[in-house]
Parts: structure tokens; sequence; C-alpha cells
């Protein structure tokens, strides 16, 4: 199983979710995502994982940055967010778990899960409590 995690080591809710598949026997690719700049191709194809409709689904909506640059703003298109992101990935909401065409945000749990190869439907449970069942 290959799986993807877009941490932030500075992050209790990050390293609680990387602890939690490295407990279970997964060694997932880390990806630090604060030391990257990713596309907007790139920010779409994790969106689509997500099954999120609306990019500020997996942005940090709370987060200074994305206050002081005006993203609040209901006026902005899709595109512009996702640009926005790829300037700015402190904006990722995290952390980011991918498994193949699947992904979940640890913070926002807000779609159906079907995850890990797994049948398993939670609402609005965060990643940390979720994983271990997973596994």
């Amino acid at each position: 199983m290959s799986v993807i995690i877009y941490h932030n080591p500075h992050c209790s809710k990050s390293r609680e979710t990387l602890a939690l598949l490295e407990n279970k026997g997964i060694q997932p690719i880390i990806e630090l995502y604060l030391q990257k700049q990713y596309s907007v191709n790139e920010l779409q194809s994790i969106a689509k994982k997500l099954g999120i409709d609306d990019v500020r689904q997996m942005m940090r909506t709370k987060d200074e940055l994305y206050k002081s640059l005006n993203l609040d703003n209901l006026d902005l298109s899709q595109a512009e967010l996702f640009k926005s992101i790829s300037e700015h990935s402190a904006l990722i909401e995290r952390p980011i778990v991918i498994n193949g065409d699947k992904a979940k945000s640890g913070v926002r749990q807000k779609l159906y899960l079907r995850f890990c190869n797994l049948n398993v439907c939670m609402y609005n449970t965060p990643a940390v409590e979720i994983l271990p069942r997973l596994f």
C-alpha cells in the first residue's frame, strides 16, 4: 500500500496522524508540503481525491495568512483560490493522507470515508480518531 501524508512536523494533529500510520505498520511517503510549491494541477488532483467541490475545504480558513490575502472574499473563483495555495503552501489544511485515488484531511472531516481499501463510513470525525479503526 502506497500512502502519502502531506505533513507538517510542527503540527500536533499531523504528528499524531503520522504516528498512527506508523504504529499500524504503514510507512507513508512523507511530503513536507511547507518546503514545496505545488502546481495548480497538483492541487486540483488532491482536491479531487478529497472529493471536495470547494477548494476552501482544503484551506486553513482561520489562518492569518488566509485573512491577510483576503481569501474570504466570496467573489474569488476556484481558480484564483488554487493559485493562492500554489503560491502559499501554508494555506493547505493538514494533514492530508492519500491512498491511491482517495484522500482525507485530518482536521476537517466533512465527507464520508472510504479509505485504505476498507469499507468504513465516518462523518465529521478527525482522522486521528478514524485511523486506528482502519488498520
